[in-house]
């Protein structure tokens, strides 16, 4: 498959207290092909939300570059949907207007963009909550929505920062089934960071793992289960015994960055 999101030779500096150059990413590249499921893990502090926010286009590298279906894009937003940790879901606003949110800002009229909203929510199994506001949801439901309202932006690339890291495990991992069900309707091409072991082996096609900072790639696994994964598949033995051997390495490299 072809690669449709390249990063090659991303490097970013930011500045300390002292106002001394601080080294975050050095040399990352890494690909993702059109309609693949990739996720990162990495030490807490490795810079994945920096290469993501770089990804996005929200953050210039201070070397090298980022291509979208062969294009440069770099420091140039808009090219991908972006869901952050937080649902950023405004408490004055019913669903439905939150959902509708990047069609309103595209000039989209209002009746328009509000019934493609409605029609997407209940895809997303809200279709009876599209005028409810966002304290009446469940975590899961308003982490459903915001996805939601990333998927309404129509890119074709995706980009998730912890997007069910809020959750309880129980709800965590009925929504990861959910996620991978929708994913498989579109194969749109995501990127994912999370800090989730099982999240990322369960969802992903291939997981990126970065050493500690100022972060490298210290190796990239492809995931060899097979599509739909089942809610068995957590106890597969292949499953828990690739779990364990990235989770031990993770550990590994946490202690060598608490070391460093």
């Amino acid at each position: 498959m072809a690669a449709f999101l390249e990063l090659s030779g991303i490097s970013k500096f930011f500045r300390d207290a002292a106002g001394d150059s601080l080294p975050v990413l050095q040399q990352i590249s890494l690909s993702v092909a059109e309609g693949q499921f990739a996720a990162i893990l990495g030490p807490s502090g490795a810079g994945k939300s920096t290469l993501l926010n770089i990804a996005a286009g929200l953050l210039p590298p201070d070397k090298g570059e980022i291509r979208v279906a062969g294009r440069s894009v770099n420091g140039q937003p808009g090219h991908a949907s972006y869901m952050m940790q937080d649902d950023l879901l405004f408490p004055w606003q019913p669903v439905r207007v939150h959902v509708a949110m990047p069609l309103l800002i595209q000039g989209v009229p209002r009746a328009e963009a509000l019934r493609q909203a409605d029609e997407l929510l209940a895809a997303f199994g809200l279709g009876a909550f599209t005028k409810q506001y966002p304290w009446a949801l469940s975590g899961g439901m308003r982490q459903r929505a915001a996805l939601a309202r990333a998927y309404l932006q129509g890119s074709p690339l995706l980009l998730l920062d912890e997007p069910l890291g809020r959750l309880d495990a129980i709800t965590r991992s009925a929504m990861q089934e959910w996620l991978e069900s929708i994913w498989l309707k579109e194969r749109r091409t995501i990127l994912m960071v999370t800090h989730d072991v099982e999240e990322a082996l369960f969802l992903a096609d291939q997981v990126i793992v970065l050493s500690p900072r100022p972060a490298v790639i210290d190796q990239v696994l492809t995931v060899p289960f097979p599509r739909p994964r089942p809610r068995g598949l957590r106890a597969d033995p292949a499953f828990v015994r690739m779990r364990a051997v990235l989770t031990d390495h993770l550990i590994g490299l946490a202690e060598e960055q608490a070391a460093g």
